[in-house]
């Protein structure tokens, strides 16, 4: 079956493509929640990054949940890998840069950090699953399909103003 194909009915969608969907739902929001703020929050950007990050974290508990029944590897050969260990470096190096920050509130810092950590840890959990390229293709698969509903609804955003009416080319 193509990607490209439209699945319609339940028997149409195989046990792969099943397995596909979590991780696209994680690339779709990791591209689309740049809109977020855009299109529902515009009044209140703190409770826009509140929304952002409590399904941040609603989708690292999936992740849990998603990776739990396969067995990866265990958490001391995970620490073996060089990758990771950078990926921790650059963790404790911007946690620690928390210190300096010129934020209004440490607090609120320290919560953008956490949904960043939440982002590395989905996809370091979605890579640990055992089939990677499958977790990383619906990953990229969602960040397309992310990418083309957030410069669908800007357009429509830019349409729906006042000054696209009045002008003659739109």
């Amino acid at each position: 079956m193509s990607t490209l194909t439209l699945l319609i009915g339940p028997g149409e969608v195989s046990a792969g493509d099943r397995l596909v969907l979590f991780p696209g739902v994680v690339g779709f929001f990791f591209v689309f929640r740049v809109c977020l703020n855009f299109l529902f929050f515009q009044s209140d950007l703190v409770m826009g990054a509140i929304v952002s990050i409590t399904i941040d974290f609603a989708l690292l508990y999936g992740t849990v949940l998603y990776s739990m029944d396969v067995r990866a590897h265990g958490r001391s050969q995970l620490l073996q890998i060089p990758l990771i260990r950078w990926l921790l470096a650059y963790l404790a190096l911007s946690v620690t840069s928390v210190l300096w920050t010129g934020a209004q509130s440490a607090i609120a810092a320290l919560a953008f950090w956490a949904g960043m950590s939440a982002d590395v840890l989905i996809v370091v959990l979605l890579l640990r699953r055992g089939d990677a390229k499958d977790n990383t293709g619906g990953i990229l698969q969602g960040a397309v399909w992310g990418a083309v509903a957030s410069s669908d609804s800007s357009l429509c955003f830019v349409c729906a103003s006042t000054s696209c009416s009045s002008n003659p080319i739109w």
